[in-house]
């Protein structure tokens, strides 16, 4: 193992430093960095900020999407035994202010003019010595352009020295990073993690799957989200080239325009790439949506047969490969052609969604896990992955289920704790080390992990039945236009919804039945949203117990915000706001009944 991160960059800088490490988009041409590039320009920024006072132990935060400038003030904040902490690039003002006050930072690196504009107005408050811009939107003495703090380094050679001897200096038990978590039930709490944690989480996730020669990565998840930076610093480490994406709105453009073998991907993705292939294949003919059904069950049959039963008949093997280049191989162009795996996290993946992709030929490898954790509890492998559970603990880790069902974690990728928050550190961590995840599951007679729902998020109905409301929700969120649906039922006699609808999604919706609408409300109205959401949730209780059903639902009229303090940066729905927010609507569910 590697002694730390920033020496994993030395290491193979030193080792092939022609090599490329990733691109870049500029003025429409992918720029290519190679590792001695990286190694000299972090090392360069890093002189810059130690010239300008930064010193070891202190945090440097990230306010950015992801791009080049992102790694390199991660590891110049690292190189100098210091800690490198992002903010979620569509975090709010007032959230940014509070990461960078509780870090103490100084030193903050923000890409665009509009998230500088977002904390511009708190700057007298955040004691900032310096924020490092790509260039210089305005005459202010506190920002710094990129290309400065680099000709600074380079201007001052007598500080590189004491640049050096602070990276001699990292241990494996540093702390490298604290992430805030996203917060849906209080304050984001700083997880603290360890090279040690990371670079155990990098060795061993290589053997689970291989990286090679010929792979190539998109980078385009936020990377203040543990897991887009994970599989990055895993690209790094196996030294695979990858691209930054120009932006979340272009991914789909890039994707074909790069054509990466490896991908990481939120189940939403892949539900509305699947969405949108459902809906293309209705406006072709009937023969050609005959051929597209028989091949998408040959498919599914193929990933049983691959995976559960070991062994594909020839006679199957013979019609996959004929579904291949009839159906699946057009997919698979629309996907850059390439794509041999995706990495998927971050919430419960549909299994007939996890089936179809592995029936096409792309397996899709579901991770399960907690940014406490450096990502990974449990791990899909290409041979083993199961749909419908979460898969396999992480090698070296150990999973207890307590005898409220809460799934316990242990394992040398578990935190240091939670940055200035030791009481909030001895609430999830137990005398013996277990890690209380705050979820619920259990593990299958085949050693396969299967998450239940969230233990906070239990609903308590008067009659004292306890329903968790996660299962519910996505089942409500099979379809694909529906954004958010929040359970509510605490101390009533039965359970409600509340639903959101994804504007997008029902705008291309429009647009592939020709149908024309200058707002979501009439949108709506014309593709008959509301009956089949209602037909839908007569489908959705029909597969719940009695006391499970949905009684009565409301479409809001917008989706959940970031700015109304609605959802997380990461998208979560923070339940007791919303609850709060539309109480109204909720008790209106209800005065019926009650």
């Amino acid at each position: 193992m590697e002694k730390n991160l920033p020496s994993m960059i030395k290491d193979r800088a030193e080792s092939h430093p022609g090599g490329i490490i990733f691109y870049y988009k500029k003025e429409g041409k992918w720029i290519p960095v190679t590792w001695e590039e990286f190694l000299e320009t972090i090392v360069k920024i890093a002189s810059g900020l130690y010239y300008l006072g930064f010193r070891e132990k202190e945090i440097g935060t990230i306010y950015s999407y992801n791009r080049a400038e992102w790694f390199y003030f991660d590891f110049a904040f690292q190189w100098l035994r210091g800690i490198s902490t992002p903010i979620y690039m569509n975090s709010t003002g007032e959230q940014a202010k509070y990461v960078i006050q509780h870090t103490e930072s100084k030193f903050l690196f923000v890409d665009t003019r509009e998230r500088w504009n977002k904390i511009k107005h708190f700057i007298k408050e955040l004691g900032l010595k310096k924020v490092f811009v790509p260039e210089k939107w305005e005459k202010n003495q506190l920002l710094m352009s990129v290309d400065d703090l680099i000709k600074r380094g380079e201007a001052h050679k007598e500080v590189e020295s004491k640049v050096w001897s602070l990276f001699e200096k990292i241990t494996p038990e540093d702390i490298y990073t604290v992430v805030y978590t996203s917060g849906t039930t209080g304050t984001p709490k700083g997880v603290m993690l360890t090279h040690r944690n990371t670079l155990y989480v990098l060795e061993t996730s290589s053997k689970l799957a291989p990286l090679y020669s010929y792979d190539t990565g998109l980078s385009y998840l936020p990377l203040a989200h543990v897991a887009q930076r994970i599989a990055d610093y895993a690209a790094l480490y196996n030294s695979v080239p990858g691209y930054f994406a120009e932006s979340l709105e272009k991914f789909p453009d890039n994707l074909v325009e790069v054509k990466p073998t490896i991908i990481v991907a939120v189940p939403r993705i892949l539900e509305k790439i699947y969405s949108r292939i459902k809906m293309a294949v209705e406006d072709t003919p009937v023969i050609a949506q005959m051929i597209f059904r028989w091949a998408e069950r040959t498919g599914r049959e193929y990933y049983r047969s691959k995976v559960i039963a070991k062994k594909i008949p020839v006679s199957l093997m013979i019609r996959w490969r004929l579904a291949n280049r009839l159906v699946f191989s057009k997919i698979k162009d629309n996907l850059g052609g390439r794509l041999r795996m995706i990495l998927c996290g971050g919430a419960p993946l549909r299994k007939e969604i996890g089936e179809f992709f592995y029936g096409i030929g792309i397996p899709v490898l579901e991770i399960y896990g907690l940014t406490e954790v450096s990502a990974p509890v449990s791990y899909g492998t290409e041979e083993n992955v199961r749909y419908g559970t979460v898969n396999r603990v992480f090698p070296g880790g150990e999973v207890r289920i307590a005898e409220d069902g809460e799934i316990l974690y242990r394992g040398p990728n578990l935190f240091k704790g939670y940055y200035k928050n030791p009481s909030a550190t001895q609430e999830v961590i137990d005398k013996d080390g277990w890690f209380h995840t705050g979820d619920l599951g259990y593990l299958d007679e085949n050693g396969y992990l299967v998450i239940t729902g969230r233990k906070k998020d239990l609903v308590v109905t008067s009659g004292g039945k306890n329903i968790s409301p996660a299962p519910i929700e996505d089942k409500i969120k099979q379809l694909t236009f529906i954004s958010n649906a929040v359970v509510v039922g605490d101390n009533r006699k039965y359970l409600t919804a509340l639903i959101t609808v994804d504007e997008d999604e029902l705008i291309e919706m429009a647009k592939e039945k020709k149908i024309d609408g200058c707002n979501l409300k009439t949108v709506r109205e014309k593709l008959g949203i509301d009956r089949i959401i209602r037909e839908h949730i007569k489908d959705v209780n029909s597969t719940l117990a009695s006391f499970e059903t949905i009684k009565d639902f409301k479409i809001l009229d917008r989706d959940f915000s970031i700015d109304e303090g609605e959802i997380t940066p990461t998208l979560k729905v923070k339940r007791s706001v919303v609850q709060q927010k539309y109480k109204s609507v909720i008790d209106e569910m209800y005065s019926d009944f009650d």
